[in-house]
């Protein structure tokens, strides 16, 4: 890794632990550089702006999101069990990924990820968006908007993720079983 990237990355893990402690609107970029150690004209150098640098953090979560969830999901499984892998994967990246999952949460719906972000997320998404159209049009999921059954799908892992981070309901594996079995009962034909 080079040292421009060696930054860039430092801004962006420092972002993270800082958004979710401090929360999207209250991290200024002072306290990026101060909790980094990375002048923050060093940091106006990479990043224009605080808007920019969230933009850009929001694309490199979404990239390491899809980069995890495929692990192990090879074509020696059949569609369910896919499901099953994807889902599964998806839920212990975020509980390994806690401020990633804070992120990921206030960035859905903020202004500050702009459209075009937004646009390129999608584009990222395109691996899952194609196996979520695969198994509408074989028939293994409800015919419905790829959108709302990704929401669907989404929702149920961060909501299953929180119930075991806040302690709530802690997961072992038999109750991730369960959840997956109801998010597939829920969106399958």
């Amino acid at each position: 890794m080079n040292v421009r990237s060696n930054k860039k990355h430092r801004v962006f893990e420092t972002t993270l632990k800082l958004i979710a402690e401090h929360g999207l609107h209250n991290t200024p970029m002072s306290l990026v550089s101060k909790r980094s150690g990375i002048s923050t004209g060093a940091i106006y150098h990479h990043f224009e702006s605080k808007e920019v640098l969230i933009n850009e953090l929001y694309l490199f979560v979404k990239q390491e999101i899809m980069n995890n969830i495929f692990d192990d999901v090879t074509a020696e499984l059949n569609y369910k069990e896919s499901f099953h892998k994807i889902w599964s994967n998806y839920f212990h990246y975020l509980i390994k990924n806690q401020d990633i999952l804070s992120f990921v949460e206030q960035c859905s719906i903020s202004p500050i990820i702009k459209e075009q972000t937004r646009m390129e997320a999608q584009k990222l998404a395109i691996p899952l968006i194609d196996f979520i159209t695969e198994g509408t049009q074989k028939n293994f999921l409800i015919n419905n908007e790829i959108e709302l059954i990704l929401a669907i799908i989404n929702g149920n892992v961060i909501t299953v993720a929180k119930l075991h981070i806040s302690k709530l309901l802690p997961i072992n594996k038999e109750i991730e079983n369960k959840a997956i079995q109801t998010s597939w009962k829920g969106l399958s034909q």
